[in-house]
């Protein structure tokens, strides 16, 4: 949702359709508003979806279906509200991207921090604290939904004022505006690297912390797995094997593979968006044909990969070697050995780019494929 939050907001914008909104006379709120529906509905998909799923279960009441649908269209539209209000305060949808999905790290990593150590203020305000507040299938509390509804209002209410407060193109806060100098690039490649090279360091430093966090979560997972403790479910699938520490770092290597195939469709797909702002047009003027600079964001793409996934095998390896006995060798294999996948996204990604720009989406399946 994060990634639609960005789509329907900032990206739109960007690409010049908000300025011919606001030429019919829909001002800023409007705007959000529209936006806003669109991801409601989607979110309210997404619940029904999880909602019939839970229903294939055996013993499974359709007041339970209706409570984890709910808790699951929740949590998706808090996140989508947070990333909407992100989006107005970013100077455009790199930046949007990059501040959502930064905090739906942060998010996730305090809600899990909450769960193990029962630390009240590092998660249970997070969104992904809704389903367990609200039990499917045991409790089904609907009270943690209203406070939900209520959160997701607040949200709603500042982005509105904050995007009633900026100028189409830029954000809430701008950043270094007095002190910007001339971009200097020698070549597509370089231009690419300085267009994205914040956005390269956000990813790699929120996977790896991310990483770093799960991987000490598993600690007491791993010790009662090791004693015999778990067998059969999820966790007896993750920490059945051999080594139950290589277990999860397989499972945080899979995790930070999505993140870095996430972040070569995005990169790759930077291609597309520059030839809608026109900037491909301008880089034309230089010499530099379309092939060579696509080319230079699949390169770019293949290294923020590996920049994100090294910096998530350094972090899971030291704090394993530390909590779970594992080598580096092993967060090495699992973690930073997820990078072909990562280029094979990429790969699929500039494909699309290049033989059918209106299915640029369908670069996303094999990454929703890899999660599920």
């Amino acid at each position: 949702m994060v990634l639609r939050a960005v789509a329907v907001s900032r990206t739109q914008e960007d690409g010049g359709r908000s300025e011919l909104l606001r030429g019919t006379g829909v001002g800023p709120v409007g705007g959000l508003a529209a936006s806003g529906l669109v991801l409601g509905m989607q979110c309210a998909l997404l619940g029904v979806g999880a909602g019939t799923g839970l229903l294939a279960l055996e013993g499974a009441r359709p007041a339970d279906a209706l409570a984890y649908g709910a808790a699951v269209c929740g949590t998706c539209a808090l996140l989508a509200a947070a990333t909407m209000l992100l989006a107005q305060l970013t100077t455009d949808a790199t930046g949007a991207r990059g501040a959502g999905l930064a905090a739906l790290g942060l998010l996730y990593a305090g809600h899990g921090v909450w769960a193990a150590e029962r630390w009240s203020r590092a998660g249970a305000w997070s969104p992904f604290a809704l389903r367990g507040a609200i039990d499917p299938g045991g409790a089904d509390d609907w009270c943690p939904l209203l406070v939900a509804g209520a959160a997701l209002l607040v949200l709603l209410a500042v982005a509105a004022a904050a995007a009633r407060g900026r100028d189409l193109g830029v954000g809430l806060i701008r950043f270094g505006l007095r002190h910007r100098r001339p971009l200097r690039a020698g070549g597509p490649v370089t231009l690419a690297l300085r267009l994205s090279r914040m956005q390269l360091l956000a990813w790699a430093v929120a996977t790896a912390a991310v990483a770093g966090v799960l991987t000490a979560m598993g600690e007491n997972m791993v010790e009662l797995a090791r004693r015999g403790a778990v067998e059969g479910g999820v966790l007896g699938s993750l920490l059945g094997g051999s080594d139950p520490g290589a277990g999860l770092l397989d499972y945080i290597g899979v995790l930070a593979g999505a993140l870095a195939c996430a972040q070569a469709v995005v990169l790759v797909g930077r291609f597309a968006a520059e030839e809608r702002s026109e900037l491909v047009e301008a880089e034309r003027g230089t010499g530099s044909g379309s092939a060579r600079l696509l080319s230079a964001w699949c390169l770019v793409s293949l290294l923020a990969a590996a920049l994100t996934l090294g910096a998530a095998a350094l972090v899971s390896g030291l704090v394993g070697a530390a909590l779970l006995d594992t080598t580096a060798g092993d967060a090495l294999r699992l973690v930073a050995g997820q990078w072909p996948s990562a280029a094979a996204s990429a790969g699929v990604t500039a494909l699309l780019g290049g033989l059918w720009p209106q299915a640029r989406w369908l670069a996303w399946a094999p990454l929703l494929g890899r999660v599920a």
